[in-house]
């Protein structure tokens, strides 16, 4: 038989390596992959031309009577800066560290299509950043990411992705966790992902009922891809009542910074991120990783499908730690 498989643009790498590990599972069954705004995935999945699709589970369905969702991962937006043109064709100076959404205003963007959720969600972010609507400049709009990524690398234009696929766990250790796809099926994504100029986003979960062992495999694969990922998510597990990790055993604390230290020690220019569970780790234990070498937290009240501390709170946190935010202006 057919599956009818939709996809939004900025998944669409992930609903092709779903397409062909279903394929490798199941040799009799093809795969029609086609890439969709989220009202029109809203509505194959309502008229029954979709099967299924990977899209955004934040936003209300239109119709929704027939919508099921499953949580695969989160979404991470940075921007991508190649080549741009400054006065007499020269090469525009970018700031020294990392760019803010704020300094995005005035520069030529290529961003995806209007109809698209993605460009919803960084519009919202560029209003929140204090970028007046007026000097938000969109050069090219499209409904691929690898265009994209195309005109980024032909140069004076800038762009916003980054993208998010984790390892999760030790090769040895992941089928034990894991059922749906392979180990080297996210390798190859990372690689894939890397072939057209993305940067990468992975780390992995801590706490699933791993040895120290695994947690050190961890982060040699991590480490030894070639260049190893620019953000290194470290995730502490929220186990969930009901499912295989639910009754998972809290680990212990400093097994979770000295997973931060090696992971700092081993991949040095990349960014060491305290990810999902800091909720339950408290400030003694999120100040301890500060120290081991995580310089980067995921801010807001909500990662995914778990809480976040409130902001109110990590700021007070880092007060109390005289921690600053990274500022190009050094500050």
């Amino acid at each position: 038989g057919v599956l009818h498989l939709g996809s939004v643009p900025s998944a669409l790498p992930v609903a092709a390596q779903f397409a062909v590990w279903l394929q490798r599972a199941h040799s009799g069954v093809k795969v029609q992959l086609r890439s969709l705004s989220s009202p029109a995935i809203d509505a194959g999945l309502e008229n029954l031309t979709l099967d299924l699709a990977l899209g955004y589970i934040d936003r209300p369905a239109e119709g929704g009577r027939r919508r099921q969702t499953w949580p695969q991962y989160d979404e991470h937006y940075f921007a991508i800066l190649d080549g741009e043109s400054g006065e007499g064709g020269a090469a525009a100076p970018g700031p020294a560290g990392p760019l803010l959404w704020a300094d995005l205003a005035g520069r030529r963007l290529v961003l995806l299509a209007p109809e698209m959720h993605h460009r919803a969600i960084v519009d919202a972010a560029l209003r929140e950043g204090g970028v007046p609507a007026d000097a938000v400049q969109v050069a090219v709009e499209t409904d691929s990411v690898l265009a994209l990524v195309a005109a980024v690398q032909a140069g004076g234009l800038a762009s916003l992705d980054y993208y998010n696929h984790n390892l999760d766990t030790a090769p040895e250790y992941y089928k034990r966790v894991v059922t749906t796809r392979t180990y080297q099926d996210r390798l190859d994504t990372l690689e894939n992902v890397r072939s057209v100029g993305i940067k990468v986003c992975s780390g992995g979960i801590i706490g699933m009922g791993e040895t120290r062992s695994h947690r050190a495999a961890l982060i040699t694969q991590l480490a030894n891809l070639d260049p190893y990922p620019e953000s290194v998510p470290i995730n502490n597990l929220v186990p969930i009542e009901g499912t295989s990790l639910g009754n998972s055993e809290p680990i212990d604390p400093f097994e979770f910074v000295r997973t931060i230290a090696v992971a700092r020690i081993t991949m040095p220019r990349a960014m060491v991120r305290l990810s999902a569970g800091r909720e339950v780790m408290g400030d003694a234990v999120q100040a301890f990783c500060f120290l081991a070498g995580a310089n980067s937290i995921f801010y807001g009240d909500h990662l995914l499908t778990t809480a976040n501390p409130q902001i109110g709170a990590d700021l007070e946190l880092f007060q109390r730690l005289n921690l600053r935010a990274m500022s190009y202006q050094g500050q």
